[in-house]
């Protein structure tokens, strides 16, 4: 058989089709279902990543599901915004990909396990999706990878690596919106990076390697895993645990010791400059959510400023992380500092802004003494490597005005 022909999936002309399927072809899906969600797409979908290793057409992929081979490839163009033979191709180099990664299999033997009937032929695909020849991509590290939750982008930024492909929203990701969206080619959805329809977003990726969160449904990390090598981050790890994890993951152990000797450093030099800043100043972090003040606390908070820089908390830290607490209990308080971390949305600022205008608020010796500073959900709420250090460079500048970064650090959703 010619090569190209186990990686073609003919369009058959609808009139020759009309006689075969003018008994069995169903109606088009109404307008209020979307064609991502047609039962008829995913049944077509596991087919193809059941039987990619071998011939397959559109008609026979139509006859699966009793609909003409014109409308299932207009429908799947439409949900995937691929045609079906380039998901096919995608299928076959993912899975080319995590042999010439995995195995020791030839690459003849490759080219029949994932489709092809010659090495040759594997070799001119692989090249034309990946960049690279097979045999060049089995000596390189891992490049493209994709992760699934916005921390784990944190943690592969101190390796020098863009995500191919992660959870982005303008709105909760600001910094990694705003500073890499350009960069990272597959955006994600977030906060859920779309349920059990992930891999196939990642599958048109084309990644080298998969890091999920552990939040991630079991179905998905095992659709990954069909994808390419998938390591599974543990979010109750510490981050720098993670993060040496993660690097000898993708080979950038080197980095990542280089990386963590840089930031303690710079967290050593912090430690001496706030202390001549504050002393055993007092400090209380306030959460402003809906129309309540809270007393607020989480692990990266906890880590960095009284744990790594020896901040002094003016309440007890081993009580809840989300305490309630009214004006006047503030004012029993009397903490040195505040830090207020006000919610983004529309009731939470409504109730920051009054809240201001309040005498009770206004006579805290914290405000009136200018000690009040606004913190935002990115990065304060992510434990990654990349948000401790933002976090850090954001602390000095609020208690100093001095960045210790040769860049001062970007603030997103401060106002």
């Amino acid at each position: 058989m010619n090569p190209a022909a186990l990686d073609r999936v003919e369009l058959q002309d609808q009139g020759a089709a009309k006689g075969v399927y003018a008994m069995t072809a169903r109606l088009p899906a109404p307008l209020s279902e979307t064609p991502r969600h047609d039962p008829r797409l995913d049944e077509v979908r596991r087919f193809m990543e059941d039987h990619f290793d071998q011939p397959l057409t559109t008609q026979q992929l139509a006859e699966l599901v009793h609909i003409s081979p014109k409308y299932l490839a207009e429908l799947f163009k439409k949900a995937y915004s691929r045609s079906i033979t380039e998901h096919l191709t995608d299928l076959r180099i993912s899975r080319a990909k995590r042999y010439l990664s995995e195995s020791r299999y030839r690459l003849r033997e490759i080219a029949r396990l994932v489709g092809y009937s010659d090495e040759f032929y594997l070799s001119r695909k692989f090249k034309q999706v990946v960049g690279v020849p097979p045999t060049a991509y089995a000596e390189r590290p891992k490049q493209r990878i994709a992760v699934t939750s916005p921390a784990l982008i944190g943690q592969l930024l101190p390796l020098e690596i863009v995500p191919a492909a992660a959870p982005l929203h303008a709105k909760w990701t600001p910094y990694y919106y705003h500073d890499y969206a350009d960069q990272i080619g597959c955006h994600l959805s977030y906060p859920t990076p779309d349920g059990d329809h992930v891999a196939d977003r990642l599958l048109h990726a084309r990644p080298d390697a998969i890091i999920v969160s552990d939040l991630l449904s079991e179905s998905s990390r095992r659709a990954c895993e069909r994808l390419a090598p998938t390591m599974t981050a543990n979010r109750a790890a510490d981050w720098r645990a993670g993060l040496l994890e993660l690097a000898a993951f993708v080979d950038q152990t080197a980095r990542a010791e280089a990386w963590l000797r840089h930031y303690d450093a710079r967290l050593s030099r912090a430690r001496q400059q706030i202390a001549s800043l504050i002393g055993q100043a007092s400090v209380t972090v306030l959460r402003v959510h809906s129309t309540g003040l809270f007393l607020y606390h989480n692990r990266p908070i906890r880590e960095l400023l009284y744990g790594e820089l020896g901040l002094r908390p003016q309440y007890n830290v081993e009580h809840q992380p989300n305490e309630p607490v009214t004006v006047e209990r503030l004012a029993q308080l009397d903490a040195d500092r505040l830090f207020v971390l006000a919610c983004p949305e529309s009731a939470s600022r409504r109730f920051w802004l009054s809240l201001q205008h309040q005498r009770a608020w206004r006579s805290l010796r914290a405000v009136r003494e200018g000690c009040v500073y606004l913190i935002h959900s990115d990065p304060w709420c992510e434990y990654s490597a990349t948000a401790s250090s933002r976090m850090l460079d954001e602390l000095l500048l609020h208690l100093s005005g001095d960045c210790p970064s040769a860049d001062p650090p970007t603030i997103h959703g401060l106002t």
